[in-house]
């Protein structure tokens, strides 16, 4: 679950990682802000829809 590529999990910073090797220089720290807080927000969102699905169950 952990290894997941999205920004706030490690597999998120393995997918930055490879982008920036693949670049050769590393993302702005603004850039690298904006990614963290879209996958914080990803994963609240998984979050909320499955608590929803449960509960509706």
């Amino acid at each position: 679950m952990n290894l997941l590529p999205l920004p706030a999990l490690d597999g998120g910073h393995f997918v930055l990682l490879l982008l920036e090797g693949l670049r050769g220089k590393p993302l702005g720290s603004k850039a690298m802000t904006n990614i963290q807080m879209v996958g914080i927000a990803l994963i609240l969102a998984l979050t909320v829809f499955s608590t929803f699905k449960d509960i509706t169950r």
